[in-house]
């Protein structure tokens, strides 16, 4: 968020918290500012699931009708939908709140700070819960050169190089012997390494039947449209 133009518009809101988003009386406000929201239905629906008290991957018709209603509302409040435009666009002041990952809003952070904007881009791990995902590296059984792949894998793993990723992108590394290379302002940043306490209202990225998929596909495409 850009910490300056949603205080002036909702200076009493918790700023931690999914109901700048989800509550039609706070989102109305920052609609002139612009909101934005990744393109990611599996993580989206799954969010506003959560916020109602839903199981993130329920596949129950009246869970999702809830989260079809909820997205509705939100709907007339949201500038665009999309991913990968949410770094420049809270750097450059384009927008004043986005659903998007931490990493890319901590990148959008640093921007602003290194142009010296007049603002403060923050990132905050919502109070209610949000899903821990993790990236992945992995060789296609096909894969033409294999060796090259494993030989990559191999120095990613290393701390320096896993830590020296984490300083650039500012997503967290499990990698523990990283850990003390990573800048101290970003390992004790609690948004990106957040406590204990938080990790409990934290929720598993889960795969999901292509069935299911297709549905929540559906949903996401009515939200969509109305564009």
């Amino acid at each position: 968020m850009n910490v300056e133009e949603v205080k002036k518009r909702l200076p009493n809101a918790p700023l931690n918290s999914l109901d700048l988003l989800f509550k039609p009386e706070y989102a109305s406000k920052l609609k002139d500012c612009g909101i934005a929201v990744i393109d990611s239905p599996q993580e989206v629906i799954g969010l506003a699931l959560h916020y109602l008290g839903k199981d993130p991957y329920s596949t129950d018709k009246s869970d999702l009708d809830a989260a079809q209603t909820l997205l509705h509302q939100l709907q007339p409040s949201v500038l665009y939908v999309a991913s990968g435009r949410q770094i420049n666009d809270l750097a450059n002041g384009s927008i004043c709140l986005a659903l998007t990952y931490n990493g890319d809003a901590s990148m959008a952070a640093d921007q602003a700070r290194k142009a010296n904007k007049p603002y403060e881009i923050a990132y905050r791990i919502p109070r209610e819960g949000t899903i821990v995902w993790q990236d992945n590296l992995a060789i296609p059984k096909d894969a033409p050169h294999p060796e090259a792949a494993r030989q990559f894998i191999e120095f990613m793993l290393r701390p320096e190089s896993v830590a020296a990723l984490t300083n650039t992108l500012f997503f967290a590394t499990a990698n523990q012997a990283a850990t003390p290379l990573v800048d101290e302002a970003v390992r004790t940043d609690p948004d990106i390494y957040p406590p204990a306490d938080v990790r409990e209202r934290l929720y598993a990225d889960r795969s999901m039947s292509l069935k299911d998929m297709r549905q929540r596909t559906r949903l996401w495409t009515t939200f969509r449209s109305r564009q």
